[in-house]
């Protein structure tokens, strides 16, 4: 039956252009489009209570025909938006039919010009030029006739050419309307419809977990390659579908076919589309796997046929193609700018639906940073952005993360018009989790536990059934194929690793946390990272440490998570343990920033008994070792000497040789008198144990005392056999070490100068990964070599990859010693700013800390503050050192590596 509308349903021009400036020429529009019985429609026709975008957008989606008139005006911009309402317009009218008028003139604002320049390039318009009223009338009425007739003559030919058409080409429109841009998916719109028009791909399908826009793209590419099949394309919704065997009866009813009852549907539809050259979506088939077999005939038998289907599991068909759809890319941390924070699809999705709900959302510097953390914490998964930008309604950005405590929770209503399994973030996991079978549940939930991700070795030691053994591969394969988990890129011959999505692990959290084996879950999982530092416990300082170390740094999150599990259940013992085996990873890749809080998580400090002495007495050496980096010099040496107490009265004289050199570097540092004593008995002690790394951090730790005593010639014997030591066994940690007392000890701007090629072999001998602080301290090094050698313009590129290894190390002395090259360098350069600022932080952290230099950096400080003042403190370089002295080392580092 054709569609009959009442007469007064007639064809609707929506006309947009400034109110006042063109008042007579849309009078004008308004008697052209009447002349030719057609209804005009203008966003001022009548008071409506509504926001104006809701009403022009609402009117132009009831019209037909797009007609803009411009003049020198943009219009006005909303607060908060990025575009005037006229422009909107314009970009909201689809592709309807577009007639463009253009006054002329020489006063057009540059924003009208820039939009007039993409209506020209879009090649989509009728664009015409007027210079009056009566000229636009007249030219209206003239292209709305020819467009009328053009529409008319379009339908009858596209009327008698299908009714030419056999039944092989009947065409078939049955996709849904695109009602919203796709953002951040351009690039996977392309590559998927290129996949998908291959000869030899029959079958594609977009696998993804719940909420990663699998639908919004097949609808995408749908429309992007449906002209290019004779009969069209077809989308089938299978989301209501639970039961498999309705699977071809949905299919059939898509397609308009009729179930006659005389032979099975699936005949029927493949009758139907064995002749056909056509697309067909099925989308949402996770839970009609069932029905695979269904998609092979129709591939199989219909050669023409292409499937592209959606699902959360693969089909495991012999000629299916996988395509993985990921979430959208995040920002990083550090974008501050609204043209940053638009680069990255997650955020960009996020403003702009946040925009539609509020218009007025403002891209300030807290809302910026907001949505940052926003669009981290959800991991780019596009329903949870949508689902939270849509909050933005009643919260600003920033506010709305001060409420967010669980992804999950984050979202508790969506709109109305979602489908049920997306109505919430919970939803969405749930509809996946029920599709499991019970042992493939419970391994998820206890997967749950993983920080980041994991090995299939972890897995196996705490994925565990109290009936039968879980087959943690097998298992692994069904979470993969449900896309619960995916895996993890790892180098060439690394064992694969597998992540799960925070809002996944958080509804595996919840689960695990009603079953009665919980906390043993938990446990098993702590215990495997605390066996997995044991055996690293003797690598880390070895030759060959760098596959040890990367291990723990890709367990990182895993052992933070164990180490936090130990104290909270009150098991202290093994809590000591965690923070004795892993310090010594802090010392070499970084992270001591960390110890304080270790320290006082496992109560370090306040007498706590335990019932294994040797774990106390190494706990406490290592956290007064962390401490030295830390600068807790009086805390460090209270450490110490209780840890060299224990190892005395248990009679370990490994540990406690490494005491007394430990405890003699503090002596020497705090100018305590029992410097000499612990150090000579540490080197009689080395020698009997014939212990490599503690005779080597001797020799270099007992630098400050014998420049002290004026003993010149011993130092310098004590450095060369340290130096010795380091690269004859690759000890790392001893040339480590040994820079810093090159730093610290040596004497002048000559000696310091003629440092320079022990200074760059020693960053080059340095492991590529760990070790930031002191390589930032042996470029620093460099820099002042080079500085004190009249080299100054060689200076700054080893002083800013200086400063780049100092951000972040978390060791503050070697941070010291960038900075202090910075002020230094900036001085003579002429950028008084910098040096003040660089100046201005070192003194207020040295006042906090209570630090105070040492040997070389004593004079190299006063040379500092001298090139940075240039002996005249004027208020503006008093201004920018008040300034530093606000930043934290690691703020007046970044600011310092800016342009």
């Amino acid at each position: 039956m054709p569609f009959i509308t009442t007469p007064d349903q007639r064809v609707r021009v929506f006309i947009s252009s400034t109110l006042n400036e063109l008042a007579e020429e849309r009078k004008a529009a308004r008697t052209a489009i009447g002349n030719l019985r057609l209804i005009p429609v203008f966003f001022e026709a009548g008071a409506r209570p509504h926001p104006p975008r809701d009403l022009y957008s609402a009117y132009l989606e009831q019209s037909h025909i797009f007609l803009g008139i411009y003049w020198n005006s943009y219009g006005w911009v909303a607060p908060g938006a990025e575009i005037s309402g006229l422009e909107d317009e314009y970009r909201l009218c689809g592709n309807r039919p577009k007639l463009i008028y253009v006054k002329q003139s020489e006063e057009r604002q540059p924003e009208l010009r820039k939009l007039l320049q993409d209506v020209q390039n879009s090649d989509t318009a009728c664009y015409q030029k007027f210079s009056d009223a009566a000229e636009l009338q007249q030219l209206i009425e003239n292209d709305l006739s020819v467009l009328m007739s053009e529409i008319f003559q379009n339908a009858l030919f596209e009327h008698q050419s299908n009714a030419a058409l056999g039944p092989g080409d009947l065409k078939i429109d049955a996709l849904p309307l695109i009602r919203n841009t796709i953002i951040g998916r351009e690039q996977d719109i392309h590559d998927v419809s290129e996949t998908l028009m291959r000869p030899d791909v029959s079958i594609l399908t977009l696998l993804g977990t719940g909420g990663t826009g699998k639908t919004a793209l097949s609808i995408h590419v749908a429309h992007a390659v449906a002209d290019r099949f004779r009969n069209g394309a077809a989308f089938v919704p299978l989301a209501p579908v639970s039961d498999s065997q309705l699977t071809a009866f949905a299919i059939a009813s898509t397609l308009g076919l009729q179930d006659s009852g005389k032979q099975p549907v699936e005949v029927t539809l493949l009758e139907f589309l064995v002749d056909k050259e056509m697309l067909l979506v099925l989308d949402n088939f996770e839970q009609i796997l069932g029905a695979s077999g269904l998609v092979s005939d129709i591939s199989s038998r219909c050669e023409d046929v292409k499937i592209l289907v959606t699902s959360r599991s693969s089909l495991h068909l012999r000629n299916e193609r996988i395509y993985p759809l990921s979430p959208l890319e995040v920002p990083e941390s550090w974008v501050d700018t609204r043209e940053e924070l638009m680069k990255a699809p997650a955020a960009a999705l996020y403003v702009e639906r946040a925009q539609a709900v509020n218009p007025g959302l403002q891209l300030d510097g807290e809302n910026i940073k907001a949505i940052v953390e926003i669009c981290q914490r959800l991991e780019g998964l596009p329903l949870a952005i949508e689902l939270a930008a849509a909050r933005t309604r009643f919260f600003q950005p920033a506010a709305l993360l001060s409420r967010i405590e669980k992804a999950l929770d984050l979202v508790s209503k969506g709109p109305l018009d979602l489908p049920e399994r997306q109505k919430t973030l919970r939803a969405a996991i749930e509809w996946s989790y029920n599709l499991l079978e019970p042992e493939t549940q419970k391994a998820l939930i206890q997967l749950g536990v993983f920080r980041k991700n994991w090995t299939m070795e972890a897995a196996f030691a705490v994925a565990q059934s109290d009936s039968n053994p879980i087959d943690i591969e097998e298992t692994t394969e069904r979470l993969l194929d449900a896309s619960l988990i995916k895996p993890v890129h790892v180098g060439p011959g690394q064992e694969p690793r597998f992540s799960m999505l925070q809002t996944v692990r958080e509804y595996a959290g919840e689960i695990l946390e009603l079953e009665p084996g919980a906390l043993e879950t938990k446990l098993r999982y702590a215990r495997y990272y605390l066996q997995m530092l044991e055996l690293s416990e003797d690598q880390l300082w070895a030759p060959n440490s760098e596959p040890w170390l990367d291990n723990i740094e890709n367990e990182l999150p895993n052992i933070r998570a164990s180490f936090y599990l130990f104290t909270e259940n009150g098991d202290y013992e093994n809590a000591w343990k965690f923070f004795y085996l892993i310090a010594p990873y802090w010392g070499v890749r970084g992270g001591s920033s960390e110890a304080p809080a270790w320290i006082e998580a496992a109560k370090m400090e306040t007498g706590l008994q335990l019932s294994d002495a040797h774990v106390k007495g190494k706990a406490l050496l290592w956290a007064s070792y962390v401490g030295f980096y830390l600068l807790q010099m009086d805390r460090g040496f209270q450490l110490v000497r209780r840890a060299e107490e224990i190892f005395r009265t248990i009679g370990d004289r490994a540990n406690l040789c490494f005491s007394l050199v430990i405890s003699g570097g503090y002596s020497v540092w705090t100018g305590r008198p029992e410097a000499a004593v612990k150090l000579d008995e540490c080197a009689e002690l080395a020698e009997v144990i014939d212990d490599r790394v503690v005779q080597g951090l001797f020799y270099v730790w007992s630098a400050g005392h014998l420049q002290k005593q004026g003993k010149k010639e011993q130092l310098a014997r004590n450095l060369v056999m340290a130096n010795k030591i380091a690269f004859e066994h690759e000890y790392k940690i001893i040339l480590a070490n040994l820079l810093h007392m090159r730093l610290t000890y040596l004497q002048g701007r000559e000696e310091v100068a003629g440092e320079f090629p022990e200074y760059l072999r020693t960053y080059e001998a340095l492991p590529k990964k760990g070790y930031q602080g002191y390589k930032s301290a042996a470029l620093a090094g460099c820099t002042l070599a080079l500085i004190y050698s009249g080299r100054l313009a060689e200076a700054g590129p080893y002083f800013l990859k200086s400063l780049e290894y100092a951000r972040g190390s978390g060791q503050k002395e070697m941070e010291f010693f960038s900075i202090l090259a910075g002020c230094q360098y900036y001085g003579l350069i002429g950028n008084f700013r910098k040096a003040c600022a660089l100046l201005g932080a070192l003194d207020a952290f040295a006042k906090q800390t209570n630090y105070f230099f040492h040997g070389t950096p004593t004079w190299e400080y006063e040379q500092a503050r001298s090139l940075a003042f240039s002996d005249q403190a004027d208020e503006q370089r008093t201004a920018w050192y008040d300034q530093g002295r606000k930043m934290s080392l690691d703020e007046v580092i970044l600011f310092g590596m800016r342009d």
